[in-house]
């Protein structure tokens, strides 16, 4: 079944779409807290949620946005927080080209100042999609994090996370009821240990289950995006005449 999404800004989250969103993600990871996800989720400026063709909720990822100082001047940077879909509709694309179309949305707003991808895992798959869409990101695989990168990415997530943030490991380690994604949905099987991205993320997040996530952080542009992605940031950097003002 073919899903829709829809960008929802702050302004318009209700008390029953996020209850609605809660349903889904205590599906999938464990302890899962209404009133810590409810603070987590007004924290954000937009929620794309996916839908079924009746208008049931399938899916959701939040989103937030903020200016960084860094030395290297200010950047914006797009956080993704808290991303789930309902099982029957893993495969879809439309969750991660909607959220890249609107990262394009949010460049064209200041197309002058770099835009970075602020993104924290909790599993494989969510970090899969850093080489997925882009040629650079960190930690990687590939290569040692650059000194000016591992600068940033510190300064980042002690802005966001404060103490929760470990230089160290490169983890945030939720205090308050930190969710670690259920077993039965981690992808791990046997096989799933082959591919160099998995066991990355095993090596640098081993405990993930218990809620510890991985921060990671990529420039969002036309030469660092591989050539899918870059279509659907183009297609938002367009905005058909919408501008993107948060």
């Amino acid at each position: 079944m073919t899903l829709c999404s829809k960008i929802i800004p702050k302004e318009s989250f209700t008390d029953q779409l996020i209850c609605g969103l809660f349903d889904i993600y205590r599906k999938y990871y464990n302890p899962a807290d209404l009133d810590v996800f409810h603070r987590d989720f007004n924290e954000k400026a937009w929620v794309i949620i996916l839908s079924d063709p009746l208008g049931k909720l399938c899916g959701f990822s939040t989103i937030d946005t903020w200016l960084q100082p860094s030395k290297f001047g200010p950047i914006r940077i797009l956080y993704s927080g808290d991303t789930v879909i309902e099982r029957d509709h893993w495969g879809q694309q439309i969750l991660p080209f909607s959220w890249i179309e609107h990262a394009g949305s949010v460049k064209r707003a200041a197309p002058d100042i770099p835009l970075y991808w602020l993104l924290i895992s909790k599993g494989h798959r969510t970090f899969r999609y850093l080489p997925a869409f882009t040629y650079s990101y960190y930690p990687t695989p590939d290569c040692a994090t650059p000194p000016d990168i591992v600068d940033l990415i510190t300064a980042v997530g002690h802005t966001k996370f404060s103490n929760t943030y470990d230089p160290n490991t490169g983890l945030v380690r939720p205090k308050d009821c930190a969710s670690g994604l259920l077993e039965s949905f981690d992808g791990l099987d046997p096989g799933a240990h082959n591919n160099k991205y998995v066991r990355f993320f095993l090596e640098k997040n081993p405990d993930f289950a218990k809620g510890d996530e991985l921060l990671c952080l990529c420039e969002l542009s036309h030469d660092n995006l591989k050539p899918m992605a870059r279509k659907q940031f183009e297609k938002g950097y367009s905005c058909n005449g919408m501008v993107i003002t948060a």
